[in-house]
């Protein structure tokens, strides 16, 4: 693996080239297997971007997104949701853009975006506990489902995700100073702020999903 501290220091700003160049001794290898890593990052954002754009259309299609009715529509030739992975495609493209700027800022998006992820899967698990505790009748179960172990696995999930969640908004190192300080917890509050505020005003006059698909192709009949 070779000096850390020359990794860390190397002028192409990517410790992970100058450990491939340490263990192989050959600028052709070290090569090859950076040309690996960036082959399969390429490819691993076309599904990452198709269930991201999958994700916006159903949001739009639902009415929780500005413009919700122009990202909601599908190319009918093509039969995909055009429209709505152009529009995540181009604030990938911001997003990028970030990084140039300011990697702190960027970092501080990345936190956001795994502490959301995290957040979404608390908030149904522990309505999910609420629901098999107080009112298990009002409970309509899908095709499999865990029975008995499901309660303990879900308080297990729930202890593990608000632990994820605390310590993600940590900062990294110490001491703390502008350049190493995690600005997630500043990124998620302006989030939660703007949510708070965005949602009475617009979005819940028009909010009524999630929507099946039968309501769906009743409301496209109509």
């Amino acid at each position: 693996m070779g000096d850390i501290s020359a990794a860390l220091a190397t002028p192409t700003g990517f410790p992970i080239i100058e450990i491939f160049l340490h263990m192989t001794g050959s600028v052709a290898a070290a090569t090859t297997m950076t040309a690996m890593i960036t082959v399969m990052a390429c490819l691993s954002t076309v599904p990452l971007l198709t269930a991201a754009a999958r994700i916006m259309w159903a949001f739009a299609r639902d009415g929780g997104l500005p413009f919700a009715e122009r990202i909601a529509s599908v190319d009918k030739r093509r039969q995909i949701p055009t429209v709505s992975i152009v529009v995540v495609s181009f604030l990938l493209m911001l997003l990028s853009l970030i990084n140039i700027g300011s990697t702190t800022a960027f970092n501080a998006i990345l936190s956001l975006a795994v502490v959301s992820l995290q957040a979404s899967y608390l908030l149904p698990i522990l309505l999910l506990i609420w629901r098999r505790l107080f009112r298990p009748d009002t409970l309509r179960w899908g095709p499999w489902r865990l029975g008995r172990a499901g309660l303990p696995i879900n308080v297990i999930a729930v202890i593990y995700l608000m632990y994820t969640c605390i310590f993600l908004l940590f900062p990294p190192f110490q001491p703390i100073t502008p350049v190493n300080m995690n600005y997630a917890p500043v990124v998620l509050g302006g989030a939660l702020v703007f949510g708070c505020f965005y949602w009475p005003l617009r979005v819940s006059k028009r909010y009524v999903g999630p929507l099946t698909d039968a309501e769906v192709l009743e409301g496209t009949l109509h």
